[in-house]
């Protein structure tokens, strides 16, 4: 829709804008999401995935953009990347509350 792209090109822009600011990982996060909503899966997991590079030490959305990145990577049957993102989540983010979804996630998928 239109306000969906509105909003992608609002977001984008802030990014590019303000790529050092302390929501520039927050609004990475939003943006993959639009992506996410309208099932383009491919760019919501190159979104999330660069976000997650860039941003990881630098946003309080870091966990919740990899969470994505690995749901995103089941969208497109790419299994053992989501596992892999997984495994990363549960190492960097032992003690985060998305803990519990991801292991439901790593049991569906027989993550090893």
């Amino acid at each position: 829709s239109q306000k969906f792209e509105e909003a992608k090109l609002a977001l984008n822009e802030f990014i590019i804008k303000n790529e050092n600011h302390n929501l520039a990982g927050t609004a990475v996060y939003y943006l993959g999401e639009l992506h996410l909503l309208q099932k383009d899966y491919i760019e919501a997991a190159l979104i999330f995935g660069d976000g997650y590079e860039k941003y990881r030490t630098k946003s309080v959305k870091a966990p919740d953009i990899l969470y994505k990145l690995g749901l995103v990577f089941t969208k497109i049957n790419k299994n053992l990347e989501a596992c892999n993102s997984f495994k990363i989540f549960k190492r960097e983010y032992s003690n985060h509350k998305l803990n519990e979804k991801i292991n439901l996630k790593v049991q569906e998928l027989e993550c090893e």
